[in-house]
């Protein structure tokens, strides 16, 4: 069957995505029928080790849709005659940071591997409903039903803020990182066939006293393996001209951090907010305590839930964290908010073309997430992650 391209005259694009690309024209509806979803392996390591970071470029080849990362190994820990057990970061926090930049724009992902686990579990048709995983407790941990934000085939090796613990396990994780918004139109997705391209995964590793908590000569040892795969769109070639789909925008996941927290009002100025760029969703958790946990996304622990701009521009305000909650297991098919304690402004899930917020039009744009009275705040964080679309250099 003989490929139309739907406009002849169409521009060769000079520069897509900040980059030179010869021959090329966009034309979506020439682009879906004719390419060709493809997965390989991009990369398959030994870890480089807790506190340290392992960092690779990804292949120069064909439209960059998501990234998959698989982290397997053992994690030990011996007693002694003292105390082992892992924290509430244990075991998505592994992953201390991913970040990655392509075609000259720094950290369009850059968030830990719990927010990038709970922004999976935002998406269509992914639920964790029924998969048990052990949370809190002693050893073996108490089993949880809901809200572990797990999959079925992954496995934990200890659960997470669980006392008591000793011996050797093996553990399984896996995480999406979403290059593009979504993957039927793949906005957002990177160009990658070129060799101007510039790809690179980071992966920046927890210290070990972020991941366990250990008395006396009580040590903890991770060893690992990582299998990273592309999911890569393949570019058909139509009477000499590579065909692509709407590349005009970047899409970004970036995470923040906010400690001077307290109880009453606490406004998180949202930041690199301007023209052409539109916010698809922000949430967030405060992490609380001397051993800090995540505090549950309810109205004992959170008032009043907003998103504002301008002066004083409130367009939601929900009244509890229990309200915000409710919204967004209904949204989203899953418990954010008993164990791991998010809260979620979403513009995206129903409708993003009608709800996205343009930031151009609501300067000032920050959250509003009030701690409510009765909460003893200790070594607060709030940390908080902006899922963005933007424009991408483009001309003809």
């Amino acid at each position: 069957m003989t490929v139309q391209v739907a406009e002849r005259s169409a521009p060769v694009i000079q520069v897509l995505q900040g980059i030179p690309v010869e021959r090329a024209v966009i034309d979506p509806a020439t682009f879906y029928p004719a390419t060709r979803r493809r997965r390989f392996l991009q990369k398959s390591a030994s870890f480089a080790g807790l506190g340290l970071t392992d960092q690779f470029s990804l292949f120069q080849d064909g439209i960059i849709g998501s990234i998959h990362v698989r982290v397997s190994g053992t994690v030990t820990l011996t007693p002694g005659t003292a105390t082992a057990a892992t924290t509430r970061r244990w075991p998505y926090d592994l992953v201390k940071r991913f970040r990655f930049s392509a075609n000259g724009q720094a950290n369009l992902i850059n968030a830990s591997g719990l927010k990038i686990k709970a922004l999976e579990h935002m998406y269509p048709d992914r639920s964790d409903r029924g998969i048990v995983q052990a949370i809190g407790g002693a050893s073996p941990g108490t089993s949880r039903q809901q809200g572990t934000l797990s999959g079925s085939n992954e496995v934990w090796g200890f659960g997470s803020g669980v006392t008591g613990l000793s011996g050797a396990q093996p553990f399984e994780l896996n995480y999406v990182l979403p290059v593009a918004m979504d993957l039927e139109l793949l906005t957002g997705a990177i160009f990658a066939q070129t060799q101007s391209t510039d790809l690179v995964l980071a992966i920046d590793w927890a210290n070990s006293a972020d991941l366990f908590t250990l008395t006396g000569t009580a040590t903890a040892a991770v060893t690992a393996a990582i299998e990273a795969t592309g999911k890569i769109y393949s570019i058909p070639i139509v009477e000499g001209r590579q065909v692509l789909p709407d590349l005009t925008q970047f899409h970004s996941v970036i995470e923040g951090r906010k400690t001077d927290v307290a109880v009453g009002d606490n406004e998180v100025p949202l930041p690199g907010i301007g023209v052409g760029r539109a916010l698809q969703r922000a949430y967030y958790q405060l992490w609380n305590g001397a051993t800090e946990v995540p505090l549950a996304m309810n109205a004992t622990n959170f008032g009043p839930q907003e998103w504002k701009y301008g002066g004083a521009d409130i367009p939601e305000r929900y009244p509890t964290g229990a309200t915000l909650a409710h919204e967004n297991e209904q949204t989203f098919d899953n418990d954010f908010s008993t164990q791991w304690g998010f809260g979620i402004h979403d513009f995206s899930a129903k409708f993003a073309l009608r709800d996205a917020v343009d930031e151009g039009a609501t300067p000032n744009l920050r959250l509003n997430v009030n701690v409510a009275s009765g909460v003893t705040v200790v070594n607060p964080k709030l940390e908080y992650v902006q899922e963005t679309m933007f424009l991408a250099p483009v001309s003809a």
